[in-house]
């Protein structure tokens, strides 16, 4: 064939000879042939590599070809050749004016006869029968001559002109003009989609997240940052991936070939085919693609191009694991800074700075979410006298918050719904239930327990690849956590309205008893307080595994760490259920990792929720217990005085019911009370008492509380040799009982005892051994309060530097648990060690800062004393 060029590019040039020759435009022809301009127009300049043969009939059809000229025409497209002379032997006679009527025939250089359309024009005849028409170029203008009446429309002249630039498609959505912050996550993404010298792979980048959280506005805002180095073009396209109905890659690859320009019988029927195509005509052409909202992995696959220097980015709700050599970047909510920036660029910073902290808490309703964030702002935009205050209280009320977050199209709950459609229902009843449990974050097996079963880790892991539930990290027992976003929450609660209410009650109330098993076994774990009562044994689990149960309970402190929040909730909820005899049991097994953690607010908080509950079930005694275990609190926390009125009607109610255990330990801690407030006679009365009623029911924790109060009460009445007996009795009842805690407790009051005693060796001795079993237990708080009989005894042997040291690190831990009596006394002693070395500025500084404590703590002998103390401190500093 001569002129260098091949059938293919025939057909083209011949199929627009025919047009030009039918009078029509290539509008025209696309209509009639069902294909599109862009099509048409890629075939006559030569751009379409393969013509489909279902292609070039439509055509033929609407040039009103022939059936021998169509067939001509598709053995051309399909061999690059003319078809043979057998498919017409005889051909038509020339007419007058030297046009065929029908065909002429056309030999090639084997001299092979083949067919031209009679339908060509005359000037273009002898280069078709020699087969040297020209290559098409990108761009060519067909200009035609005005046609005077005596001119036959086949003379119009056919021009080329230099190719001119065409400019590369951009099918990219506008960006948003407010994006705000990312500017990691942009860094993050920009670098790897470039085009790189010696790249040989396509890049693909997929940024997944929960509904609402930016990934598209992510996606664009990248794309348009980085068209330039695209030149190809950039073609965005939507995959549905979140709705019940994601698209197919077929159908997305169909809508990809006709943005290239591909239509009609162009495009093949199978998804394999049309991906080649797709990578054919992408093929070293730097394409930019944005596949928005992917299902999966498999969605995404075939429609990524073939060759280096295009890149692909792709958005989803799912994390896409399995696109092989993909960067992942998993989108968190704003950060709040961020939020709150963009909170301003969509209602006007003088507007949001004028009003405060109200931006900050809006944004904090709107958990941080893009999409949150926006529609406040928006609803803020449109209604300018609307303080800014008043919709982040509409936002912060959960139970209409995704009633406010709707403006419009924009609505979050819209947004969220596809997202849980898509799921199986035993997904979706975990993602349900999941919002009964409030804000904290939870280990898989409570979602197991929630379901009723022994693992749910398939469940946690879908709802954690479809982004609806988040991945809060590893706790200190090696337990994945992970929890719902508030707004997601509010969604969940939302749905459980599908289900009855006996099973979400029946769900929840596993997931408590979840909670009070591992609890139970923790709590064992943990050295026993003797007024802090227990079970002997813990029962069998039944919701979760007992292997798990043994695990996670082997070390209880980072295991009511991580859960206490949850331990919270959990009693709350069994108290708002009915169910106060299990809050009371769960509030009971956390008792003695609140009392080594000094967690003194939240055990107040839980007891009395607990107290409350059991009182209006008119459960008396559940009531009269929870009560007493209020007042190790109150006495800790140095208010004595308000402690006893509680325990006054704790033990009369203990009385009236019998109650011998309850009233045992009630004496103990009504003794503990009276010797705090020097009532040292009245502490001897109860601690004996108590003693006798726990030594008849065999109650020997109670009985050791009871007489380390006796053995207090009795060295502080000066009784010393007898206050040493009761301390070296208890010592040996603690270590009978393998109590290391209550051994600790007696070890440090019977250094006090030394010290009353003027024994301040021993006491150094024994301080020192009680610091190291404090140690030992994990216990900070226990360390501090023997720091202060150690003070004592070097302040006794007159080392008062060595007593101001031991006294500031104690009053430094009871400071940051907020142990106001025993800070208190720590400054006193401070200052008493000042004043014996004569630094009567220092000691007058510390005293005057114990006194209002004392004041608020209603300990009036404590006053007294520091006030003469400072009287003696003025005179001292006049006569120095």
């Amino acid at each position: 064939m001569s002129a260098g060029v091949g059938g293919r590019d025939q057909v083209g040039e011949l199929v627009r000879l025919a047009r030009i020759a039918a009078g029509m435009t290539q509008e025209e022809l696309a209509e009639r042939s069902r294909m599109s301009v862009r099509a048409v127009s890629a075939l006559e300049c030569g751009r379409t590599r393969r013509p489909y043969p279902r292609s070039i009939r439509s055509l033929a059809a609407a040039l009103g070809l022939s059936s021998t000229d169509t067939a001509a025409l598709v053995a051309l497209g399909r061999n690059g050749r003319w078809a043979r002379a057998d498919l017409d032997s005889s051909p038509e006679p020339v007419e007058a004016g030297g046009t065929l009527a029908a065909e002429s025939p056309a030999t090639d250089s084997g001299g092979a006869v083949h067919h031209v359309p009679a339908s060509i024009p005359r000037q273009t005849r002898a280069r078709v029968l020699r087969q040297d028409l020209p290559r098409a170029p990108v761009t060519r203008a067909i200009t035609a001559a005005p046609v005077a009446p005596e001119t036959d429309r086949h003379e119009m002249a056919v021009h080329p002109i230099p190719p001119v630039a065409r400019l590369p498609g951009c099918q990219l959505p506008p960006a948003l003009p407010d994006f705000t912050g990312r500017v990691t996550e942009v860094a993050s993404l920009i670098g790897p989609l470039i085009p790189g010298q010696n790249s040989m792979g396509v890049p693909v980048a997929v940024i997944s997240g929960p509904p609402g959280v930016g990934k598209s506005a992510l996606a664009l805002h990248v794309a348009h940052t980085v068209r330039h180095s695209f030149p190809g073009g950039q073609l965005h396209v939507q995959l549905a991936g979140s709705s019940s109905n994601p698209r197919s890659p077929t159908d997305l690859l169909g809508e990809l070939l006709r943005a290239l320009g591909v239509h009609g019988t162009g495009i093949p029927d199978s998804a394999g085919e049309r991906a080649a195509l797709f990578r054919s005509h992408t093929a070293e052409q730097k394409i930019l693609l944005v596949a928005d909202d992917a299902s999966s992995a498999d969605q995404v696959r075939l429609l990524l191009p073939g060759t280096a220097g295009s890149a692909v980015m792709v958005t989803s709700r799912s994390r896409l694991g399995g696109l092989a050599g993909a960067r992942l970047l998993h989108l968190d909510p704003l950060p709040h800074p961020d939020a709150v920036e963009m909170l301003s660029r969509i209602v006007g910073y003088q507007r949001v700075a004028a009003e405060g902290s109200a931006g900050d808490r809006l944004v904090s309703a709107c958990g941080r979410l893009p999409l949150a964030v926006r529609i406040a702002g928006a609803r803020l935009a449109t209604r300018p006298s609307w303080p800014v205050a008043r919709v982040a209280e509409m936002v912060a009320d959960e139970r209409h918050r995704l009633d406010e977050l709707a403006l419009d199209d924009l609505a979050f709950r819209a947004t969220v719904m596809p997202s849980y459609q898509v799921l199986d229902e035993r997904a979706r009843r975990a993602f349900r239930r999941l919002g009964l449990l409030g804000p904290a974050d939870v280990a898989e097996w409570v979602v197991a327990a929630l379901l009723g079963e022994p693992d749910a880790s398939d469940v946690v892991n879908l709802l954690v690849d479809r982004s609806l539930l988040e991945s809060a990290g590893t706790d200190a027992t090696g337990e994945p956590r992970y929890r719902l976003h508030d707004l997601l929450r509010d969604y969940a609660n939302e749905r459980l309205a599908e289900e009855p209410e006996g099973e979400r009650n029946a769900a929840l109330v596993r997931a408590l008893t979840g909670w009070l098993e591992i609890a139970a076994a923790a709590d064992h774990g943990l050295p026993r307080i003797p007024s802090f009562p227990r079970s002997a044994h813990v029962a069998d689990p039944v919701v979760v595994p007992a292997g798990l149960v043994h695990r996670l309970a082997t070390d209880p402190v980072a295991w009511f760490s991580a859960e206490r929040l949850n331990l919270a909730l959990a009693t709350r909820h069994a108290c708002t259920m009915g169910r106060h005899a299990l809050a009371a049991q769960l509030a009971a097994h956390q008792a003695t990792f609140h009392f080594f953690q000094a967690r003194l607010d939240e055990a107040d908080h839980m007891w009395r929720s607990v107290m409350a509950a059991t009182d209006s079930a008119g459960d008396v005694a559940g009531a009269a217990r929870a009560e007493l275990q209020l007042v190790p609190i109150t006495a800790e926390r140095g208010k004595n005085a308000e402690a006893m009125a509680t325990l006054q009607r704790c033990v009369r109610v203990f009385e009236e019911l019998g109650d011998q255990q309850a009233l045992a330990l009630a004496l103990h801690w009504r003794a503990y009370c009276a010797e705090q407030q020097n009532l040292l006679g009245a502490a001897q009365h109860d601690a004996r008492r108590g003693i006798g009623i726990a030594h008849r029911i065999e109650d020997r924790h109670t009985e050791l509380s009871n007489l380390r109060v006796l053995e207090l009460a009795t060295t502080r009445l000066g009784d010393h040799d007898s206050g040493v007996r009761l301390c070296n009795r208890a010592l040996a009842l603690a270590r009978e009982l393998h109590e290391p805690y209550a051994e600790f407790e007696t070890l440090q009051t019977l250094a006090y005892a030394h010290s009353l005693a003027a024994g301040y060796a021993t006491a150094v001795s024994l301080c020192l051994q009680g610091i190291e079993m404090a140690r030992n237990l994990g216990y900070a708080v226990g360390e501090a309060y023997v720091l202060g009989p150690l003070g004592d005894a070097f302040h006794g042997l007159g080392r008062h530097h060595d007593a101001i040291e031991a006294y500031s690190s104690a009053r430094r831990i009871f400071q940051d648990r907020g142990l106001q009596r025993a800070h208190a006394l720590c400054l006193l002693k401070i200052a008493l060690s000042h004043h014996a070395l004569g630094d009567y500025e220092q000691a007058a500084q510390h005293l005057k800062a114990s006194l209002p404590e004392f004041r608020e703590l209603r300990m009036p002998m404590y006053e007294e004393r520091v006030l003469h103390a400072l009287k003696e401190c003025g005179s001292n500093h006049a006569d120095s």
